[in-house]
């Protein structure tokens, strides 16, 4: 490249830059000094409460407001794009709900130039409060679905932590003594049976709960079957004592759940059941089809019958 070739790109290099230099300028004098124009925004707004004693209770009212604002039309038509907030500083309640008269400094329009409120509809603002209340509470688990079927629980479901620390408006802390979890779904189970979920705040807006994840425990092993063979099946005390006759007289059941409780289970302690209600106001001669309710098992095991019914006749006194 000769040298004048180099000089002639560097000239023309300079003359691009002045030029962008010279369009800036004229675009800052440009909204600098255009005629000023009016836009009515609708802008949120959103309390500050300065004294830590103190909290919002609910929203403020209006939650929205609508501002007029006057300035450059480029900068009002930019704060239509980027938003803002009304933010309402508030001390604190000891004189009860605060009704605030809005002021233009309480706009957050920093970056924009130019901008000044002409109104403000309302011009007013009710703001509740309440005196800031904590309370350490137990956490609740709730659960839908059904654990895949070659699982079973070997306990109850856990959570942890199983207290949370809950901060806000006192009238609204007060009520509550314990809070639930958003429930999970045992069908999502695996076998380390660790599922993750947080505080359900249903309701609950305004509170700070700490820690707001918790861990669902969902103990669970490999699921088998044992069969239990003739069981027998008993009548609860009745008003005729020694005149029911059941047939069959033992059944077999069923019994399905986590390995290490179906292994150890006291198959002593299994009982298959007529229940009195059932046969409750029999005469005598009378025949009836009764189903058989299995008695003795933890509750997070299941157990069935391997007859729906049993007949059961009461006997003709002599």
């Amino acid at each position: 490249m000769t040298l004048g070739r180099a000089l002639g790109r560097l000239s023309r290099h300079g003359q691009l830059k002045a030029a962008a230099a010279a369009m800036a300028v004229f675009l800052w004098v440009l909204v600098r000094f255009e005629a000023p124009a009016q836009d009515t925004f609708t802008i949120p707004v959103r309390v500050q409460v300065t004294d830590p004693a103190w909290t919002t209770l609910g929203t403020p009212e209006p939650m929205e407001v609508d501002v007029r604002l006057s300035g450059p039309v480029g900068e009002l038509s930019r704060l239509r794009w980027g938003g803002t907030t009304i933010v309402v500083p508030v001390a604190d309640g000891e004189n009860g709900d605060a009704v605030v008269a809005l002021r233009e400094a309480f706009l957050a329009v920093q970056g924009y130039q130019g901008l000044h409120v002409e109104d403000f509809s309302p011009a007013l603002v009710r703001v509740h409060l309440d005196r800031v209340a904590t309370r350490t509470l137990p956490v609740r688990v709730r659960s839908f679905g059904e654990l895949p079927r070659s699982l079973a629980l070997t306990r109850a479901v856990e959570v942890a932590p199983q207290v949370v620390k809950v901060s806000g408006p006192q009238s609204i802390v007060s009520l509550l003594d314990t809070l639930d979890v958003v429930s999970v779904d045992l069908g999502e189970t695996t076998m380390d049976g660790v599922l993750t979920t947080s505080i359900d705040t249903t309701g609950l807006a305004g509170l700070s709960i700490v820690p707001f994840r918790v861990t669902v425990r969902v103990p669970v092993e490999d699921a088998v079957q044992r069969i239990i063979s003739s069981v027998p099946v008993l009548t609860e005390p009745s008003p005729w004592p020694g005149q029911l006759v059941v047939e069959p007289a033992a059944v077999d059941v069923e019994v399905s759940g986590a390995r290490s409780q179906v292994n150890a289970m006291d198959v002593a302690a299994l009982q298959a059941a007529v229940p009195l209600s059932a046969v409750q106001g029999m005469r005598p001669g009378e025949v009836r089809w009764v189903p058989v309710v299995i008695r003795g098992l933890p509750a997070i095991m299941s157990v069935r019958s391997t007859v729906d019914s049993v007949m059961v006749r009461r006997q003709v006194e002599p």
